[in-house]
C-alpha cells in the first residue's frame, strides 16, 4: 500500500493546544521525532515499518497525550481502505474519563477538529462516519474481540500480569497498517510473561 497520508508533524502544526498555544510549541523535540518515526516510517513497499510502539516514560511526562494525538492523526489523516476506527483501552473507568475528556478538549480548542469529527458520550466519531476513537475500560473490551481496527492503543500497563487482553485485541492480521500503542511507566512485575519485560526484553522503541 502507497500512504498518502501526510507527515504527522505537518497534521499536528495545524491543531493548538488546550490553552491556544501551537501545539507543536508544546511538543520537545523528541517526543516530535518519537510521533513522527513511529506514526511515519515506511518499508520500500510503502507499508509501516512499525506495527507495536511502546512509549515508555515516567509519570506526567506526556504519554497519554502522545497516545491521543496519535490517535487523531490515524482518525483523520491517514488513508486506511479499511476504516479509521482507534480503540484506546484505559485501566478503568476514571482513567479511561480522563483519557476522554483530553480527546473532547482538543476537539473544543480546535475549529478545524470539530468540523470533521462529533463528540459522543464514549468517543470521537468522524462526520463521514469513517471511523472514530472509542475510549474504553480495558475490562469492558473483550466485546470488541474480531472487530478490526486502524490502531489499538493501551494506556499504563504496568499492571498487567499476562498477555490477555493483547490476544483479545489482536491486530487484524489482514491489516497492513494495523498498529499497536502502548503508554506506560516500568512494571514492578520483572519477570518473564509480564507484557512489559518481554517487551523490553524484545527492543520495542521504549523511550
Amino acid at each position: 500500500m502507497k500512504q498518502t497520508a501526510p507527515d504527522p508533524l505537518a497534521f499536528f502544526g495545524q491543531i493548538k493546544w488546550l490553552d491556544g498555544r501551537d501545539l507543536l510549541d508544546t511538543i520537545e523535540p523528541y517526543r516530535r521525532e518519537f510521533l513522527r518515526r513511529a506514526l511515519y516510517t515506511f518499508r520500500d513497499d510503502g507499508s509501516p515499518l512499525y506495527n507495536l510502539v511502546l512509549s515508555g516514560r515516567g509519570k506526567t511526562n506526556n504519554k497519554t497525550t502522545d497516545l491521543v494525538l496519535a490517535s487523531f492523526y490515524r482518525l483523520l489523516a491517514w488513508d486506511s481502505p479499511n476504516g479509521n476506527d482507534i480503540k484506546i483501552l484505559a485501566n478503568d473507568l476514571e482513567q479511561s474519563g480522563d483519557d476522554l475528556q483530553l480527546a473532547k478538549k482538543l476537539v473544543a480548542a480546535n475549529p478545524r477538529l470539530s468540523k470533521e469529527v462529533a463528540v459522543l458520550q464514549r468517543g470521537i466519531r468522524r462526520k463521514d462516519n469513517r471511523g472514530e476513537i472509542r475510549i474504553l475500560p480495558a475490562q469492558d473490551a473483550l466485546g470488541s474481540h474480531g472487530k478490526t481496527s486502524s490502531m489499538n492503543g493501551f494506556d499504563e500497563v504496568h499492571g498487567y500480569r499476562t498477555w490477555d487482553i493483547f490476544e483479545a485485541l489482536a491486530p487484524d492480521p489482514t491489516r497492513v497498517d494495523a498498529l499497536t500503542w502502548i503508554t506506560s511507566y516500568d512494571t514492578i512485575y520483572n519477570s518473564p510473561g509480564v507484557p512489559l519485560f518481554d517487551m523490553k526484553a524484545r527492543g520495542c522503541c521504549w523511550r
